[in-house]
């Protein structure tokens, strides 16, 4: 708790973290806090990012990128949609992933 806590986590979302990871809990916010928008109710992409950044996580982690693709798709979906055109993805997502530090350009490569 005193870990969570001393990095931006707030006593609500510590409690949530423990119930969920119990002992692991350090383990899985340190490897990948954008896990916590996946797993824990309450807790999305701007919340996990935040954490991130407190913990160091670089902003152009792969982690991060997937996390932000899997929040813009979500959105979309909780308006209805069940398809985003490949342009506008790709806006809404580095619109999304933009800080005052870092501006990814993204590709999405046709497989």
């Amino acid at each position: 708790m005193v870990f969570l806590q001393s990095h931006g986590v707030s006593t609500i979302y510590a409690v949530k973290i423990y119930k969920n990871y119990g002992d692991k809990s350090i383990g899985v916010v340190t490897t990948n806090p954008y896990q916590l928008a996946t797993d824990i109710y309450g807790i999305g992409f701007l919340t996990a990012d935040k954490i991130a950044r407190n913990l160091g996580v670089p902003t152009d982690s792969e982690f991060r990128y997937r996390a932000g693709i899997t929040h813009i798709i979500n959105d979309a979906s909780e308006d209805g949609h069940c398809y985003l055109p490949q342009p506008e993805l790709i806006e809404e997502v580095s619109k999304c992933l933009k800080t005052d530090d870092h501006q990814q350009q993204f590709a999405i490569r046709n497989s």
